[in-house]
């Protein structure tokens, strides 16, 4: 879990330190997180015993599900696709 908490440092920093930069506004922020969130649970809920031990399976996916959702829908945050893995990696 350090790496959830890490990741929510720097979106802090990010929010307080640069409140002007694109990446600190709410839609980026939030929508961040809960695409993050998302990847993360699905994939932590629906791993196949196959994919427990394959390494693409568990930390590629989630991590790269949620940056092609974030440029789809235009919630570019950095450090959310860190979350995601933090979280598919509790399996």
């Amino acid at each position: 879990m350090a790496v959830i908490i890490a990741s929510i440092g720097a979106t802090a920093f990010i929010v307080f330190a640069m409140p002007d930069n694109i990446t600190a506004q709410a839609r980026n922020v939030i929508g961040g997180h809960w695409l993050r969130l998302f990847y993360g649970i699905f994939v932590f809920f629906n791993s196949q015993p196959a994919l427990i031990y394959s390494i693409i399976g568990i930390i590629h996916l989630p991590v790269g599900a949620t940056i092609f959702t974030m440029v789809e829908t235009d919630t570019e945050h950095p450090l959310r696709p860190s979350t995601a893995l933090g979280v598919a990696m509790t399996v």
